[in-house]
């Protein structure tokens, strides 16, 4: 959404800086010079999107090592499942060896 709404402001500030005469004016008494305020947007515009391009980046390498992160975590828990199934097995073939010789 926040690229759509940078996008949004980059295609404006081009049509603003495309203006014949460069200002803008709502009366005779208050004009705008707007080429160097549609400049200025546009840079500012650009400069989001590319922030905005950075802060997908970094998400992405987030997401990918919160992945890898609980694929680990995963990992372990069926080793240490594994590990302790195999210690019942192991204890309780050497208590049916120690009850066979006791016998």
């Amino acid at each position: 959404m926040l690229l759509r709404c940078v996008r949004s402001m980059i295609k404006n500030a081009l049509q603003i800086s495309n203006v014949d005469g460069f200002v803008f004016s709502d009366s005779k008494e208050s004009s705008v010079d707007i080429g160097f305020v549609g400049t200025e947007h546009a840079a500012r515009a650009t400069l989001y999107l590319e922030l905005e391009k950075e802060r997908s980046a970094a998400a992405n390498v987030a997401d990918e090592a919160m992945t890898m992160i609980l694929r680990l975590q995963e990992e372990k828990a069926s080793i240490e499942t594994e590990a302790k199934m195999n210690f019942k097995r192991k204890s309780w073939y050497h208590l049916t060896i120690i009850v066979y010789l006791i016998k």
